[in-house]
């Protein structure tokens, strides 16, 4: 699954009307990728925890394993300018940013209604008092929670 979501990590900022098509698209190669797996063999295995499982490390990073965890623990706090430092964990630490709450304006009121209480964030780069806006090429960011 790592190898499709890295190659549909463009559509990540699409969210006009195709956004739901991009979405089934990955979802339908990443189940495709389970046709090849050897079910009997995984039955006969016994289960493991989240904390046994290898870590993912894309090519691009380092070694790369086939059927590795996206990730064992919480994204960290940081800006991710590629697909593949979230995939490993690796964020810019270095960089200053704070995360912005965004006015909503929607032209109906049921949209209204079903993002009541759900804030829209952006991350902007700088300290709060002095802002330089989002970072460019940004892929996405944690706030670490």
């Amino acid at each position: 699954m790592r190898g499709v979501g890295a190659h549909a990590s463009a559509y990540g900022y699409e969210t006009t009307g195709r956004h739901a098509g991009h979405l089934a698209q990955l979802l339908s190669q990443c189940l495709g990728q389970t046709t090849d797996a050897e079910w009997a063999t995984v039955a006969r295995q016994p289960a493991r925890t989240m904390a046994q499982l290898p870590a993912d490390a894309p090519a691009a990073l380092g070694t790369a394993g086939r059927g590795a965890a996206i990730l064992r623990e919480a994204p960290r706090r940081g800006l991710y300018y590629r697909f593949e430092h979230f995939l490993a964990n690796r964020p810019d630490t270095v960089s200053p940013f704070f995360v912005d709450t965004i006015r909503r304006r929607y032209k109906s009121a049921l949209a209204t209604a079903q993002w009541l209480r759900v804030a829209r964030v952006r991350p902007l780069a700088g300290s709060a008092a002095h802002h330089g806006g989002v970072p460019p090429d940004l892929w996405g960011f944690s706030d670490g929670r």
